[in-house]
Order: C-alpha cells, then structure tokens, then sequence
C-alpha cells in the first residue's frame, strides 16, 4: 500500500490504501479479507458488525460500495454524481449495525455552493429508491471531513467547527 488509511469499530478494523485499491479486513486475532476495487478509494469505515463501506471515485462520480466481513461485495450503493443532486461526498460514517451511514456532501449549482448532510438507511429506507431517509441542507457552507459526522448507536451525532447540533434518526 503507498498510502495506508486506517478505520475501526469495536469489533473490526479496515486498512485501506488511500487513492489506491486494496482494502484489508481484520478483527482482534485474524485477518478477515484481503480485496480490491475497482476504482481507487477515497475513505473506508467498518460496523461493529464487519459491514465495510468503501468510498469509491470513478471520473465525476462516487459511489459507496458494501462488503461484509469475509470480503463479499453486497447487493448495496449508493451513487453520487458532481453536478446532480446527489453532490460531491466530504466523507461519511457508518452506523455500528451497518445498516446506516451518514454522509455530508457538497453541491455546487451556477456559482452558489451549499452542503448536504443526507442520511441513508438500508434496513427502514427499503421503500425509497435511495434509501435516503432524512437530509437537512445549508447554503453557503462546507462541512470539513476531518469533522463528518458520527454515529453512535442509534443517533447521529453531528459537530461542525462552527455549529453543533444533534439529529436524533431511528437506525
């Protein structure tokens, strides 16, 4: 790897090369999966429950695919595109079952720029076609990935260097 990224949860840890490739999966005694994508990596979490999201870049789309614990790429993505309304991601976080992630994303429309922070559910968001189940939206701000949110059970968390607020969704 040339540029080893690290993330963990209280059961699993993933190291992923940052704008490369390969992605290793382990918890406290083995290595769990060694894979690639094909694409290179932006940001890698785990769940609690080994559940891997990756962030991918692919030309002016992103995607974050799903992978359990043994490596397998699940039937889940979610899909971004510059210049749509799905936006640019700044970062993202996964819940502790895997089922949810938040993500705050940047969109930029004839000159004016606001951010996004959206919330997917994989489980309770099964009757959107997104999955999307809430998402709160503030112009002219940028919200920084070293302070993306966080979940913790079954709340998102967030805080901004300039603003904290909580938003209480159901996981």
């Amino acid at each position: 790897m040339n540029n080893p990224a690290l993330a963990s949860s209280e059961n699993y840890g993933v190291v992923y090369d940052a704008e490369g490739t390969k992605i290793v999966v382990f918890d406290e005694n083995n290595v769990c999966a060694e894979f690639s994508t094909d694409y290179p990596i932006i940001s890698a979490k785990i769940s609690d429950q080994g559940v891997t999201a990756v962030l991918i870049k692919d030309g002016n789309a992103s995607f974050v695919w799903f992978y359990d614990n043994i490596g397998t790429k699940l039937e889940i993505e979610i899909k971004n595109v510059l210049g749509e309304e799905g936006g640019y991601p700044l970062g993202m976080d996964i819940s502790p079952s895997g089922v949810g992630i938040a993500m705050p994303l940047m969109m930029v429309n004839s000159g004016t720029y606001k951010s996004s922070l959206t919330f997917y559910n994989f489980d309770k968001g099964k009757d959107s076609p997104n999955r999307i189940v809430g998402s709160f939206d503030y112009d002219n701000a940028v919200f920084p990935e070293a302070v993306g949110p966080v979940i913790t059970a079954s709340l998102f968390i967030v805080s901004l260097h300039y603003m904290s607020f909580t938003i209480n969704l159901s996981l």
